[in-house]
């Protein structure tokens, strides 16, 4: 018996093709259609009919990767070295320097770390520690969201008759500094004390951050 290779082959990728293949996912890379070349032998003689058209399935597409989370400026920092340098007359500080980042984002509880590193004899907590604390919050970075939130919540203040006791940078500079989801919860506690409330603290700064940098203990 004489087998026509071309026609044999033409047969094979006609059921490879259509009975064994998935139904097509409408959410898939869409497919590619291929026309088969006539068998050997054809001429002007043969059947005149245009050659099977035999659809191939394209592969899936690779998923797009999740977007990038924002970078944040206080996130990079370490209290190690300065805490290393903390006296060892100033009872309990030395502890409490390395738990720093418990609270505050890394680099912020690296700029309070070297307030108390410099820290000196057994008058530890001064009110120049106190100072060290505010100039280094001053001096720091204010992220996007941070800001955007402080807007809201001076806004929220001046809707209930109560001016913000700050600034919208230094608002934005506390938020930037402090670490959400620990237990502390610093985060939620600065944006309370930041907006309006039935204290008369609120709207200010009196009470934020750990160590309350501009609360009445260190004036």
């Amino acid at each position: 018996m004489r087998v026509d290779r071309s026609r044999f082959l033409e047969l094979t990728v006609l059921l490879t093709a259509g009975c064994g293949a998935a139904q097509s996912d409408p959410r898939a890379s869409p497919a590619t259609t291929v026309q088969l070349a006539p068998p050997l032998g054809a001429g002007a003689g043969a059947d005149a009919s245009p050659p099977p058209m035999v659809v191939v399935d394209a592969p899936d597409a690779a998923p797009a990767p999740p977007p990038a989370k924002p970078a944040l400026c206080n996130d990079s920092g370490d209290v190690h070295n300065a805490c290393g340098r903390v006296s060892p007359t100033c009872e309990g500080l030395r502890d409490e320097c390395e738990g720093l980042t418990e609270d505050l984002r890394p680099k912020m509880a690296e700029a309070f770390a070297e307030c108390m590193a410099k820290t000196k004899g057994r008058t530890c907590r001064t009110r120049d520690l106190g100072a060290c604390f505010r100039a280094a919050i001053e001096a720091g970075c204010i992220d996007d969201e941070a800001r955007t939130r402080c807007e809201s919540l001076m806004s929220d203040c001046k809707t209930h008759g109560k001016k913000p006791r700050y600034t919208l940078d230094q608002c934005a500079k506390v938020l930037s500094a402090s670490t959400p989801d620990r237990p502390g919860e610093w985060r939620k506690v600065n944006e309370e004390r930041l907006g309006y409330g039935p204290t008369s603290e609120a709207c200010s700064l009196t009470y934020v951050l750990p160590y309350q940098p501009w609360g009445p203990s260190w004036r």
